[in-house]
C-alpha cells in the first residue's frame, strides 16, 4: 500500500502541482489584503470625523448617480466607524469612495486593475469563471489526498527512523535538506495544510458545502431566489426605510452592506454585522420588494442553523482572521509553505530521475573471475 500511495502522491503532485503553487501564492499574498489597502489608499477610506450628521445609504447613492459618469449601483458598504467612508461598489467594477459627512467623492479605483481584486480573481477561478472554481476545486480536492498519502509515507516504518522523521537535518547536503523540509515540514503543518483547502471547497462545489450542512445536522442551504413582483411604473422603494429597519434590530453592528437589484425582478438587501470578537461572523440579512419595500425573507444570527454557522466560520478560518492579526500571520505563512511544497517535490522527484540515468548510464563491471584473459 506504501508503494502505491508513493506513486499516487508522485504523480498527482505533478499534474495538479501548478494549480497547487499558484493558488497557495495568491493565497498568502490576499491574507493582509485589508492592512495593506488601508495604508494604500489611506485617503480614500478614512477621513476626520466630525460632529455633524453623517448621509444616510440612499443620500450616498443619489451622490454616487449624480457625480459619477455610468454609475449603476451594485453595493454599498461601510464600517460604522466615525472615521470611516462609504464605499460604493458599481457594476462596471469601479468601486468609489464618498465622504460621509460632505458627500464629496474622495476617489475611484478600477477594480480591474486593482492588485488585491486580481489576486482574488486569480486565488478563486484562475480567472475563467466557474471553468477555473471548478479546475481550482479539484486541485484542492488532489491536495487533501496528497497530505494523507504523504502522511502515509511519511510514517517511521522502524523505531530508528523516528527522530529523523521529526527533524530536518540542515547540515546535510542540499537534496537531504530538500526532502527534509517537504517531509518533516508537511508533517507538522498537515492539520493546518488540511484546514485551509477544506474551507476553501465550500465555494468551488456545491456537494462539498452540502456536505458541511449534513456533517453539522442541518437542512441544505436554501438558495432560492429571491424575487420583487415587477411594477413597470413604480418609484423605487426607500433604500434608507430598509436599512433603518435592519439596524435597529442589531445596534451594536460594525459594518453593513446595502446590495442593490440585479434586475427589475431582483430583490433589495440589507446586511448587518456584529459582535465583530465572535468565532463566527454574525450576521443578519433582510431582503426587500425593491417596489414597495415589503420585507421578502430575513433570518438574524440566532435563527441560524449550526451549517449557517459553520458556513460563516469558513472564511476567517480559511484567511487566518478567526485568531485576528496573529491568524492572518499563521495563515500566511503556511500559505508560503505550501507553495513551497510543489517545488520542493518537484526537486525530490527530479533529483531520484538524474540519479536513477547516471546509475543507468554507468557501465556495469565485471567481477574478476568473469574476465577472459587476452
Amino acid at each position: 500500500m506504501r508503494k502505491t500511495f508513493g506513486k499516487l502522491h508522485l504523480w498527482l503532485g505533478l499534474v495538479s502541482g501548478l494549480i497547487v503553487f499558484v493558488s497557495s501564492v495568491t493565497g498568502c499574498l490576499f491574507v493582509f489584503e485589508e492592512e495593506v489597502q488601508a495604508l494604500i489608499h489611506r485617503d480614500q477610506l478614512f477621513v476626520e470625523p466630525r460632529t455633524s450628521p453623517m448621509l444616510t445609504v440612499g443620500q450616498v447613492a443619489d451622490v454616487v448617480r449624480r457625480d459619477v459618469p455610468k454609475a449603476k449601483l451594485q453595493r454599498i458598504f461601510r464600517r460604522h466607524e466615525a472615521d470611516r467612508s462609504y464605499q460604493v461598489l458599481l457594476k462596471d467594477k469601479r468601486l468609489v469612495s464618498v465622504h460621509p459627512y460632505t458627500g464629496s467623492v474622495l476617489g475611484i479605483r478600477d477594480l480591474k486593475r486593482d492588485f488585491f481584486a486580481i489576486d482574488r480573481e486569480i486565488h478563486t477561478t484562475l480567472m475563467m469563471g466557474k471553468t477555473g472554481s471548478y479546475i481550482i476545486g479539484t486541485a484542492a480536492l488532489i491536495y487533501l489526498f496528497m497530505m494523507v498519502s504523504g502522511l502515509v509515507m511519511w510514517w517511521p516504518q522502524t523505531k530508528r527512523m523516528i527522530r529523523s522523521k521529526f527533524t530536518v537535518k540542515w547540515d546535510a547536503r542540499w537534496p537531504k535538506v530538500n526532502y527534509d523540509w517537504h517531509s518533516v515540514g508537511g508533517f507538522y503543518l498537515t492539520w493546518l495544510l488540511l484546514l485551509i483547502p477544506m474551507t476553501g471547497l465550500i465555494w468551488s462545489f456545491e456537494w462539498w458545502e452540502n456536505g458541511l450542512y449534513a456533517l453539522t445536522g442541518s437542512p441544505a442551504r436554501d438558495r432560492a431566489k429571491v424575487q420583487s413582483v415587477y411594477r413597470p411604473d413604480a418609484r423605487p422603494a426607500s433604500v434608507d426605510r430598509a436599512y433603518a429597519q435592519v439596524v435597529a434590530l442589531e445596534p451594536n453592528a460594525f459594518e453593513s452592506y446595502v446590495i442593490f437589484p440585479a434586475d427589475s425582478v431582483g430583490a433589495l438587501r440589507v446586511q448587518v454585522r456584529y459582535d465583530e470578537g465572535s468565532f463566527y461572523r454574525k450576521y443578519t440579512i433582510y431582503n426587500f420588494d425593491q417596489y414597495t419595500g415589503a420585507v421578502l425573507k430575513g433570518k438574524r444570527y440566532q435563527d441560524f442553523s449550526r451549517g449557517d454557522r459553520a458556513r460563516g466560520a469558513a472564511y476567517d478560518i480559511h484567511t487566518g482572521g478567526w485568531l485576528g492579526l496573529p491568524g492572518k500571520f499563521l495563515a500566511f505563512m503556511v500559505s508560503l509553505f505550501s507553495a513551497s511544497l510543489p517545488v520542493s517535490g518537484f526537486l525530490i522527484w527530479w533529483n531520484k530521475r538524474k540519479l536513477a540515468r547516471k546509475a543507468a548510464a554507468k557501465p556495469v563491471r565485471k567481477p574478476a573471475s568473469a574476465r577472459v584473459p587476452a
